[in-house]
């Protein structure tokens, strides 16, 4: 017997951000359809999967840094992360319907904004815990 290989989204930078792509697409599809009520049931199956495991991975980060000099800044990112996860939920389970005034492309608009605010986040807690995220997003602007 074979094993399955382990999905792992936050294997890398790269495979985040192809993550990251692919939720951007399987919205944009979802919001083509544009029909009031739609919930993004595309990208919410990639994007359960994800916060899935970079909440399992902040847990490890965190017990690992007890001790850490930068264990505030931690705590913080972790945050921020988790607060960026929820905002998007919230979005993506969100019916078209409630915003009557909108265009397709203020809903695609939107999600990537958030996918973009998401990504820097778990950047800084998976892949550099002791930088703080504001000082991130600072310096790559």
């Amino acid at each position: 017997m074979t094993a399955k290989p382990v999905y792992n989204p936050i294997e890398s930078v790269s495979t985040l951000a192809s993550v990251i792509h692919d939720i951007k697409q399987a919205y944009g599809k979802d919001v083509e359809r544009f029909q009031p009520g739609i919930v993004s049931c595309r990208s919410l199956a990639i994007f359960n999967p994800l916060m899935d495991i970079c909440m399992e991975k902040s847990e490890e980060v965190l017990n690992g840094k007890g001790l850490d000099s930068c264990y505030d800044i931690i705590c913080d990112n972790v945050r921020a992360m988790e607060d960026d996860f929820e905002e998007l939920r919230n979005f993506l389970l969100m019916g078209t319907a409630f915003n009557y005034g909108c265009s397709k492309g203020d809903y695609v608009d939107r999600c990537h904004f958030l996918l973009n605010q998401l990504r820097s986040s778990i950047e800084c807690v998976v892949f550099y815990p002791n930088v703080c995220i504001g000082r991130l997003v600072r310096d790559a602007a």
